[in-house]
C-alpha cells in the first residue's frame, strides 16, 4: 500500500529547511504546499519545530507563526486520518428515509 500524503504549508517548510534542521522529503510542489508522506522519519522534527514557533507568539512574524500552527495541524490530522484508516474505513450511505448516516467497517486487506 502506497504512503498517504498530507499537504504542508511551503513558508513555514521552507524556513525550517533553511535552517538546516531534518526536513521530510517533498514527494509533490503545488503553488503555496508541499506533499510529503505521512510516515516520513523527518515529520517529527518538523512537528516538534513547528509548535514551537507556534507557541512563539512575539519571537517571529506573523505569517511565519500563522504558517507553524498550520503546519502543526496539518501533521496532527494527516496522523490521526492515518491511524482512523490502519483500523476502520468510513463510508456514508443513504437511506431509504433520506438521512445520513457514516457506516464503519473494518480495514480491507
Amino acid at each position: 500500500m502506497p504512503d498517504r500524503l498530507i499537504k504542508l504549508p511551503k513558508r513555514f517548510f521552507d524556513d525550517h529547511a533553511e535552517r538546516g534542521l531534518p526536513t521530510p522529503e517533498v514527494i509533490r510542489e503545488y503553488a503555496h504546499s508541499y506533499a510529503v508522506s505521512i510516515n516520513d522519519p523527518e515529520l517529527s522534527e518538523l512537528l516538534s519545530d513547528a509548535e514551537h514557533y507556534a507557541d512563539a507568539v512575539d519571537q517571529a512574524e506573523r505569517g511565519l507563526i500563522t504558517s507553524a500552527r498550520a503546519t502543526r495541524r496539518a501533521i496532527k490530522n494527516g496522523e490521526r486520518n492515518e491511524s482512523r484508516a490502519a483500523g476502520q474505513h468510513e463510508r456514508t450511505v443513504t437511506c431509504h428515509s433520506r438521512s445520513r448516516r457514516t457506516i464503519r467497517s473494518p480495514a480491507r486487506r
